[in-house]
């Protein structure tokens, strides 16, 4: 068995990484991280509104969002007249691991219905975040007391209203 001598430094540093030893002169923040210099566009970034420079989805992307995280709080989400898609409550869970459950879906049941119950389903949301990627795919991560919930839904929206809505099950 070969021995590899550890000087004090390497020693402490290894404690400090294990966090048996409190790390001193880092800050309060919970990430540390400081730049030597400020970005020097943040000033006219600031007044730059979304949509209107190379990435015109981005603004879209942000109603989105704002709208689905709206409806968490009670809001009405806005469907289109003629909406298409299938109830977001689960007809049942199967489990996959110890702790991990998929959610398997079906054709029953209104969609507003079943948005409402669940929503009501969650209970008490700690924090939730509503994801716009593309191809017309909104991730969601939903914490509660007693659950994490992630997920994906196929969204397609037009004229700041949902239009289609498909399912993964």
């Amino acid at each position: 068995m070969a021995v590899f001598p550890i000087g004090r430094r390497e020693f402490l540093a290894a404690l400090a990484s294990l966090g048996l030893v409190p790390s001193r002169g880092l800050g309060s923040t919970r990430y540390p991280v400081h730049l030597r210099k400020a970005n020097p566009y943040d000033g006219v970034l600031a007044h730059v509104v979304a949509g209107t420079d190379e990435f015109p989805f981005e603004k879209e992307a942000l109603e989105i969002e704002g709208n689905l995280s709206a409806m968490l709080r009670g809001m009405e989400l806005p469907v289109a007249s003629d909406f298409t898609g299938a109830s977001v409550m689960p007809l049942r869970y199967r489990t996959i691991a110890s702790g991990v459950s998929e959610a398997e879906f079906g054709a029953e049941g209104a969609f507003q219905d079943g948005l409402a119950r669940w929503i009501q389903s969650l209970g008490s949301i700690r924090r939730a975040g509503f994801f716009v990627l593309p191809d017309n795919v909104v991730r969601y991560e939903i914490a509660t007391d007693g659950a994490y919930r992630v997920g994906f839904w196929k969204q397609v929206w037009a004229g700041g209203k949902l239009r289609e809505l498909q399912l993964r099950s």
